[in-house]
């Protein structure tokens, strides 16, 4: 695969997310004045950033944790999350990731009808 297949690839990942999330992809010249963010979230001023990493494949890790935690919320109104821990090591502090699906992270920063949520959403 060209550089150049990849590059579009990676725009057309970064145009999806935007969409997905309701959100706004940043050009090249916003992002330098906001340091390595791809996405943004709504409004004059947004309430979260993204940086998008396409893949062709997630870790099985995390395919298998995603599919744990669907399996034990169920149709319940709780908010399933993969929480990802790395160990320290020399030097470097452990980390701690929280993974939520595009589905959930809508309905709970949305407080979509239905969802038990409140939202965290407001428009400036």
């Amino acid at each position: 695969m060209s550089k150049s297949s990849t590059v579009a690839q990676s725009k057309d990942a970064e145009r999806l997310v935007a969409d997905e999330l309701k959100g706004r992809r940043l050009t090249a010249g916003e992002w330098r004045g906001r340091g390595d963010a791809d996405v943004v979230g709504p409004g004059r001023h947004p309430k979260w950033m993204a940086q998008v990493k396409h893949r062709s494949n997630l870790p099985t890790y995390l395919t298998e944790g995603l599919k744990q935690i669907r399996e034990a919320v169920g149709s319940s109104d709780t908010i399933p999350l993969v929480v990802i821990r790395t160990k320290p090591g020399r030097g470097r502090q452990a980390e701690t990731l929280v993974v939520v699906d595009v589905e959930t992270w809508n309905r709970v920063y949305r407080g979509g009808a239905g969802s038990g949520y409140r939202g965290l959403h407001t428009t400036t």
